[in-house]
């Protein structure tokens, strides 16, 4: 099963972005040049800066966390994603390789999705 996470915006940058514009409005009538750069900054946070995720477009708005665990986790992990009882002991990578684990997560929603490198 494929899931393409696409990157949205969040509350959380429409709201900065919005008031960098507003600072930047405000700002021209004291300074143009200062209040013009601000300004523009707030737009190119706008259209560019995204940090949320949606699974394949759709749902709630997702947030990640990526963390690497030591190769030697590996088997354990895989069968505790699989449902297994199993209880995985996860360590820090030391020596040797590592396997890097992101989670898309909304604590609002109660969902999450892991995606171990490789699976």
């Amino acid at each position: 099963m494929e899931m393409n996470f696409v990157k949205v915006h969040t509350v959380k940058d429409l709201t900065i972005s919005v008031i960098l514009i507003a600072v930047g409005i405000a700002l021209f009538f004291v300074n143009k040049g200062l209040g013009v750069t601000i300004a523009v900054c707030g737009i190119f946070l706008l259209l560019f800066y995204k940090s949320g995720y949606r699974c394949d477009g759709s749902g709630p708005v997702l947030s990640k966390k990526a963390f690497d665990v030591a190769r030697s986790c590996r088997q354990p992990l895989l069968d505790f994603m699989e449902g297994k009882e199993v209880e995985p002991e996860i360590s820090a990578p030391a020596e040797g390789g590592v396997i890097r684990i992101e989670v898309y997560f909304s604590k609002d929603a109660e969902i999450a999705y892991d995606l171990p490198e490789g699976y």
